[in-house]
């Protein structure tokens, strides 16, 4: 038999049996646009709460990390942590005292902090809005904000100006005039003035006593053996706590989890579809077989079902995830208030990725499901389509049946 080599036909014999059979391919359509839909909506809204949960965090705290070192740390556990290749940033802070009073107020409730470079030039640069100036470089020069200003009765006062004020650390008390190097805004604690090296090294505070390190892995999802290996690679003293934020605790836990329920629908789709079209391979076998004796190949014919199916898989990804796409707009922020991920000043951000991964994984269960029924409508000939009489009794012999039993009997075989 020659073969017929005419794609055109086996195109428009594929878009006319779509067209023809509306109601059945219907049903694999909803399937597939389904299975995008609740995958997209699945990945969307785990990767959102965990990218909100660490802005969330960010903010909250005034920096971006994900476990600290407290009650004081050593140089040289300040090593290990650096040169740990699970590790991306090692940031250190300090407390160096507190202002009392200006010569506009005398209840005055602001901190003076010191941290390296690594904490405000990395870490906590994700927390600020606006920044002018340069952190303080000799021991008189201040970096502050705008509601520690407001605290001490100078609100006014702007990068250059000059700030007299009366503070106390280790050493006692102390009235001195200071020059504002620098100005920020931002989220976290604003009552807090940023002091230089010079200034702490003089405050009688050391970073063995009231040091904080602050660490941020380089993964986003790190197992809690990993958060454990860290720790004990410290030798802490009974003093010292580690201690690992709620987000890198439960990261992976969250990812594993949206996998899970990602393997799931895929499963669940994968076998839906997988039944419909042996259900209806089988009920137009001896359609297939009449396609092979006008002239079409196996080759041709397992060509033609997969246009078919490339028809019904790519309207039914498309469709559903540009459902997900509006659905998300009103899902994700009900959700994230249910696990209580504030979206103030928040936007939602959708990642490329998420849909790449969702119609290849919708696609990936579409191909698996039509690879049994594709092979067998191709494999079989024209005289065993003739003969072919469906689903029924396959001459198993006549056996008894008990007529109590006959619904259990029927939903056996």
């Amino acid at each position: 038999m020659l073969a017929n080599n005419n794609k055109a036909i086996i195109n428009k014999l594929a878009q006319n049996t779509v067209k023809t059979n509306k109601r059945q391919f219907m049903i694999l359509f909803f399937t597939v646009a389904l299975s995008a839909f609740m995958i997209f909506g699945v990945f969307t809204i785990g990767i959102t709460y965990l990218d909100l949960s660490r802005l969330q965090n960010t903010r909250l705290f005034g920096a971006e990390y994900d476990a600290t070192v407290i009650n004081g740390f050593t140089e040289e556990q300040k090593t290990i942590l650096t040169e740990n290749p699970d590790i991306q940033t090692v940031g250190a802070l300090s407390y160096a005292g507190y202002v009392k009073s200006t010569d506009a107020d005398d209840t005055i409730n602001v901190g003076l902090i010191w941290c390296d470079p690594v904490y405000w030039e990395q870490q906590s640069a994700p927390a600020r809005i606006m920044a002018e100036g340069t952190y303080p470089e000799k021991k008189n020069e201040l970096l502050v904000t705008k509601a520690a200003l407001k605290e001490c009765g100078k609100e006014f006062l702007g990068v250059g100006d000059l700030l007299s004020m009366t503070y106390e650390d280790n050493t006692g008390v102390h009235t001195e005039d200071f020059v504002i190097s620098g100005l920020w805004e931002g989220y976290g604690n604003q009552a807090i003035i940023y002091v230089s090296d010079a200034f702490f090294s003089e405050s009688g505070y050391s970073l063995e006593q009231s040091g904080i390190l602050y660490i941020k892995y380089a993964h986003n999802f790190v197992t809690n053996h990993t958060i454990s290996e860290t720790e004990e690679s410290l030798s802490l003293n009974k003093q010292q706590i580690f201690q690992a934020s709620d987000y890198i605790s439960n990261s992976l836990t969250i990812l594993v989890g949206i996998c899970g329920l990602g393997f799931i629908i895929c499963l669940s789709a994968y076998l839906l579809i997988y039944n419909i079209l042996y259900l209806s391979v089988s009920g137009k076998i001896r359609y297939y077989g009449l396609l092979q004796t006008l002239g079409m190949t196996r080759r041709q014919l397992m060509l033609f079902m997969k246009k078919l199916m490339l028809l019904i898989c790519a309207s039914g990804i498309a469709g559903g995830i540009v459902l997900g796409i509006l659905t998300s707009l009103l899902l994700v922020p009900y959700v994230m208030k249910i696990l209580g991920i504030s979206m103030t000043d928040m936007k939602l951000s959708f990642h490329p990725s998420i849909l790449f991964v969702s119609a290849a994984i919708s696609g990936t269960a579409v191909f698996l499901g039509i690879r049994k029924p594709v092979r067998t409508a191709a494999d079989i000939s024209p005289v065993e389509a003739v003969k072919y009489r469906g689903l029924g009794n396959t001459g198993q012999g006549s056996r008894k049946v008990r007529k109590k039993n006959l619904l259990w009997n029927m939903a056996w075989e």
